[in-house]
């Protein structure tokens, strides 16, 4: 393999990969606006891909000895079509099965970006890929401002990935002896994911206002994800950064005022580039990040569902101040002990 096509896989790839996943799966949040379904039920749609993302380390360890290129424009091309038919019926059963079936493509899709990204050995490369996710939620925003109910026809241009599964140069991944977990890995991720997951609510919360405040917003957190991968000192993070995302969470949920939810949003998200170093720093294996960071993917689906079930705004502000608490009292805890080990 070239060195120009090392970088592209290694370094476009998984960036292209995470956003354009994200934005197949996030768009239909935007989507929900256009259908009449009443809160509970809109809350099992838009938490339903995080219950197929949970099969991901069993999908993923059958599928990925097809090869990068084959796996990554294959699972793409079929999100496409998942979307393509989503935007052609309003049956509830119909939809909860194709939000399950477009989990687990992208939980495909996005593992395999993040070995392709750990492997480029640049925390940098690990914030853009991370920073897919905002990407995505930018495009949906924008989809839905210019397209409104006609929003999700334009992921059938993904359908032409399917043109490059087999013409392109295939690259299989490197195999695994078993499916590994991280108990330390999976609260990590459990309790820092919270802040990317809670987000689903906000259009629920702002309503019309939703559109700007995300293009806004989650333009400006691809920068947090690419200042937050430089990030050294660990600690610091969870003894500062992380109660202080909490606190203003809870703020701008009670409150409501878009710019205190904008403002959350871009740090939110943020931490989500610094969590793969953070479980890192911790000890953990490599190997083991992936998988848990996917069985985690089911607060996903929690998260909306159970603060839906009361007062939303109050329930999304206390959840996000206790989980970044808890976390950030963990994480220092746990990285105070191994430097105390190391001799540090």
């Amino acid at each position: 393999m070239s060195k120009q096509t090392s970088m592209t896989s290694n370094v476009l790839l998984p960036i292209i990969g995470f956003s354009l996943s994200s934005y197949t799966v996030m768009n239909f949040i935007f989507y929900l606006n256009y259908l009449n379904y009443n809160n509970p039920l809109s809350y099992i749609l838009i938490g339903a891909p995080f219950i197929g993302r949970i099969f991901t380390p069993i999908t993923y360890n059958l599928l990925y000895r097809f090869g990068t290129n084959r796996l990554m424009f294959g699972t793409l091309g079929l999100l496409g079509s998942v979307n393509l038919v989503e935007s052609f019926t309003g049956n509830f059963d119909v939809l909860l099965a194709l939000r399950v079936i477009s989990g687990i493509l992208f939980g495909l899709t996005t593992s395999e970006s993040m070995r392709l990204a750990s492997e480029s050995g640049s925390n940098v490369v690990v914030g853009l890929t991370m920073g897919g996710w905002a990407l995505g939620w930018v495009l949906s925003a924008v989809s839905d401002s210019l397209l409104g109910k006609y929003m999700l026809l334009p992921s059938s241009a993904l359908l032409a990935s399917f043109l490059f599964v087999g013409r392109a140069e295939n690259r299989v991944a490197v195999k695994g002896s078993r499916i590994a977990l991280s108990a330390k890995a999976l609260l990590v991720f459990l309790l820092g994911l919270e802040p990317a997951y809670i987000l689903q609510v906000i259009p629920s919360i702002l309503g019309s206002e939703s559109v700007m405040e995300t293009i806004a917003s989650y333009s400006v957190s691809f920068l947090a994800y690419i200042g937050m991968s430089f990030v050294r000192r660990i600690r610091y993070v969870a003894l500062f950064v992380l109660p202080l995302v909490g606190g203003l969470g809870f703020v701008a949920f009670i409150s409501s005022y878009p710019w205190l939810l904008a403002a959350f949003t871009v740090l939110g998200l943020g931490i989500n580039a610094v969590l793969p170093i953070m479980v890192r720093s911790m000890g953990v294996e490599p190997r083991k990040i992936g998988p848990s960071m996917n069985l985690a993917s089911i607060s996903g689906f929690l998260i909306p569902v159970l603060v839906g079930l009361g007062n939303v705004r109050i329930n999304s502000a206390l959840l996000t101040l206790l989980m970044l608490t808890v976390l950030s009292s963990i994480v220092f805890i746990e990285l105070r002990d191994n430097s105390k080990v190391s001799g540090k």
